[in-house]
């Protein structure tokens, strides 16, 4: 996957802008390079706003421009929605329901509503150029609410219309200033690593060409990818991360739908993939409350991420103590414990040009002839 950019505007008067509203959450949360670089900085004018001020600024020292992802909220949305009227935004990361979009749009209004600020920000003194700014930006994401106490929702309704936004609408959010704004990440998180892929590379990874890279959001095709990570949990198929990604990306967007055992089995699967990146791909997808262990039916997702914690971070001892007391959830991929031994091997051989027996013993927990064995296949 090619890398994603990112940049967040903010709001006026913020201030810090890392420790206002959600902004400092959402870049630690989206920040994971080289996958996604993720650009949080103070506004020059963070007051005023003023669109002689921003939107220079923004083209000049944020790079926004061709294929990049712009979130906005409230003043930093009008300041998007004025950028895309003029220049181009989307470009070739289609990574918003795979088409093409690059804008995703928190509280966004179209008037001063009387606001002598708002007025000489200079975004409200003309109409808004709705087709513009759909041609230069693509689909667009919006998130707005009803009881929201600075904007009219028949303002945030006429945004939504006018770019033919796919809208988030809540009853309860306000202004969205909470510390953390998760369906926003989620959403993002989600589009971003299962955007378009290329039929070829998703053969390559044992998918099927005709239907996988067009997914989308497809909730009609979740039975269908979930038989194929069960397909592929058992061996039946090739790992596929084309599809386990489109899995959790529809458990991200619907949560009330979400498996735990199908998501403990496409990180499993992916793990079973160390050295390659695939479970650290998978994992940005998976919601929170399915890492944290929150119930028995929500455990094995949670025991697998601090298995995972362990083999990646060489906590051997560890590792294998929490595989020996979670044997049946790993039975649900056959294999998984060669793999992972597999992993460890590889570990040391990059790590240590000569090691005693006993310690090589110790890192793959085998020993005698078992040991013996697995050491002459090398």
């Amino acid at each position: 996957m090619a890398p994603v950019r990112v940049v967040i505007l903010p709001g006026n008067g913020s201030g810090s802008v890392y420790n206002a509203n959600w902004y400092g959450w959402l870049h630690q949360r989206l920040h994971k390079p080289p996958a996604i670089t993720c650009v949080l900085r103070n506004m020059p004018d963070p007051v005023g706003a003023r669109e002689s001020i921003w939107l220079p600024f923004m083209a000049g020292e944020l790079g926004v421009g061709q294929d990049t992802v712009v979130v906005g909220h409230s003043s930093g949305a009008a300041a998007a929605m004025r950028f895309a009227e003029t220049k181009r935004v989307a470009g070739k990361h289609r990574v918003l329901c795979d088409l093409g979009g690059s804008l995703v749009l928190v509280s966004a209004y179209t008037s001063d509503q009387g606001d002598e600020l708002e007025a000489r920000s200079g975004y409200f003194n003309r109409p808004w150029e709705w087709d513009k700014i759909r041609s230069n930006a693509g689909f667009v994401v919006q998130f707005g609410s009803t009881d929201d106490p600075f904007l009219p929702w028949a303002e945030q309704q006429e945004v939504a219309d006018g770019l033919e936004a796919e809208l988030h609408k809540f009853e309860d959010r306000g202004h969205f200033m909470n510390s953390r704004l998760p369906e926003l990440a989620e959403v993002c998180v989600a589009a971003f690593f299962t955007g378009s892929r290329s039929a070829r590379a998703a053969e390559s990874r044992g998918a099927s060409s005709e239907w996988l890279p067009s997914v989308g959001y497809r909730p009609d095709l979740l039975e269908k990818l979930e038989k194929q990570v069960d397909e592929q949990a058992a061996g039946a198929k090739p790992f596929s991360l084309d599809a386990s990604l489109a899995v959790l990306r529809l458990y991200a967007l619907q949560p009330s739908v979400a498996r735990p055992e199908t998501a403990a089995k496409v990180l499993l699967r992916a793990l079973a993939q160390l050295p390659a990146a695939d479970y650290r791909t998978c994992i940005y997808l998976v919601p929170e409350r399915l890492q944290a262990r929150c119930s028995a039916a929500e455990e094995p997702v949670s025991t697998l991420v601090l298995l995972a914690a362990h083999l990646e971070s060489g906590r051997l001892p560890d590792f294998w103590a929490l595989a020996q007391g979670s044997r049946e959830l790993l039975t649900l991929v056959p294999g998984f414990m060669d793999a992972a031994r597999r992993f460890v091997a590889h570990s040391l051989t990059i790590t240590f040009a000569r090691l005693p027996k006993r310690q090589v013993g110790e890192s793959l927990r085998l020993e005698g002839r078992e040991l013996e064995a697995y050491l002459a296949e090398r």
